[in-house]
C-alpha cells in the first residue's frame, strides 16, 4: 500500500449541496469519494482497478501508513461480478444507470428507443454495481434507471472516465 501516494488528498471537504457524495479527481488515476458530510470513504485507484476503503476518522487529521495499512481493498475487476454497470446518456438530459453483459447490444437497444442521440458515457466493471449506484444516486432519479444530469451522477462520470493524456508530450 505504502506506493499510493494519497497525502495530498483532505479527509474532510465542503460536501456538495444534496449530494449523497462527492468525488474530486486526483491527476489521472485517484478519485477521492467523500459522503454527505463530506467525510473521505474511499479512494479509486484506476491505474490497479480497485477501491481503497479508508478508515473513518472522526478529527478529519492526514491519511497516514498505518491508515493506509488498515484500509481494505475491494477489486473492481471482480470475476464472479460478470458484466458492466454503464451510464447512458446524450449532451444534455437524463442519463441512464443500467448493468449488462452485453453492452454494445445493451446499447443499440436504448438509442433505438431515444429520440436523441446518445452515447455511452462511462462504464465500470461488475453488473452489482448498478444497485450500488442507483442507492447512492436516488434523490436524482427521475424514473426507473434514469437519472437528472446533477453535478453528483457527473461527478462519478467523470471518476469512471480517464482524462485524457497529451499526445504532444508522447
Amino acid at each position: 500500500m505504502a506506493n499510493i501516494s494519497l497525502i495530498n488528498i483532505p479527509r474532510v471537504v465542503q460536501p456538495s449541496p444534496q449530494a449523497v457524495f462527492t468525488g474530486i479527481k486526483h491527476g489521472n488515476d485517484l478519485m477521492a469519494l467523500y459522503d454527505e458530510r463530506g467525510h473521505l470513504f474511499a479512494v479509486f485507484d484506476s491505474t490497479r482497478a480497485l477501491d481503497i476503503i479508508m478508515p473513518y476518522d472522526p478529527n478529519g487529521g492526514p491519511i497516514t501508513e498505518t491508515d493506509l495499512a488498515a484500509a481494505a481493498l475491494e477489486v473492481v475487476d471482480n470475476e464472479n461480478d460478470p458484466g458492466e454497470t454503464y451510464f447512458i446518456g446524450g449532451d444534455v438530459g437524463a442519463i441512464k444507470i443500467g448493468r449488462s453483459t452485453r453492452l454494445a447490444i445493451r446499447f443499440k437497444d436504448i438509442q433505438a428507443c431515444s429520440p436523441i442521440p446518445l452515447r455511452i458515457l462511462a462504464v465500470r466493471k461488475g453488473a452489482s454495481r448498478e444497485k450500488l449506484y442507483h442507492d447512492l444516486l436516488a434523490p436524482f432519479r427521475l424514473h426507473g434507471e434514469w437519472f437528472e444530469r446533477h453535478p453528483t451522477v457527473l461527478a462519478e462520470i467523470a471518476r469512471l472516465t480517464p482524462i485524457p493524456k497529451d499526445k504532444s508530450h508522447g
